[in-house]
């Protein structure tokens, strides 16, 4: 897992390692199930060198939730930005999504598994651009005469890619991810038409 989107240049090894291990732990075992002990041992620390960087567990995922959300709709938004049609765009969504997938899956199941939680809580520069938001700007492209309404494009593409990330996770389909780019990708382009 390539933490550096979560971790900064300035940081701790101590401190990288916590959110590494944590990241992991809120993601296979659950927030509730997951312990301050649990991070620490797994981390290599004891708990007080975890308090030193985080004053809780929920200061803890709180962020973490705020840095995975934030790089995902960054690299989505990079995504879009480079494709010109709308079939281009939706591919490009895709892409992004499954791609971060790859190199973070802990990071996407976790942003999918605890939005309703985390989501009143983040700090507002992580709410200006939602995924939800990007979606409907695609919505908004699709031609007159498309039939379903810009709040089912949004449920079919966050419900649909949120569900392929987890079935990956749990390994309940087969990977590797990208290879449902083209299935996905084909998916919406006929629900945005």
């Amino acid at each position: 897992m390539d933490e550096t989107f979560f971790t900064g240049e300035g940081d701790a090894p101590a401190k990288r390692r916590i959110l590494v291990e944590a990241l992991r732990l809120f993601t296979q075992k659950g927030l509730l199930e997951t312990t301050i002990r649990d991070i620490a041992a797994a981390a290599g620390y004891t708990n007080p060198a975890l308090y030193k960087h985080f004053a809780s567990k929920d200061e803890l995922a709180l962020y973490l939730f705020g840095a995975c959300y934030r790089e995902l709709v960054i690299r989505l938004e990079g995504e879009l930005r480079r494709a010109h049609t709308l079939d281009e765009r939706l591919r490009a969504f895709v892409t992004g999504f499954l791609e971060f997938y790859e190199e973070s899956p802990e990071a996407v199941v976790f942003v999918h598994d605890h939005l309703h939680r985390f989501w009143p809580q983040v700090p507002e520069h992580v709410r200006r651009t939602t995924i939800p938001g990007l979606v409907r700007r695609l919505a908004r492209e699709r031609p007159e005469s498309a039939t379903a309404s810009e709040d089912a494009l949004i449920v079919l593409v966050t419900g649909t890619l949120a569900q392929l990330a987890r079935m990956l996770y749990l390994r309940g389909i087969e990977g590797p991810a990208r290879r449902w780019i083209d299935e996905m990708t084909e998916l919406f382009v006929r629900a945005f038409r």
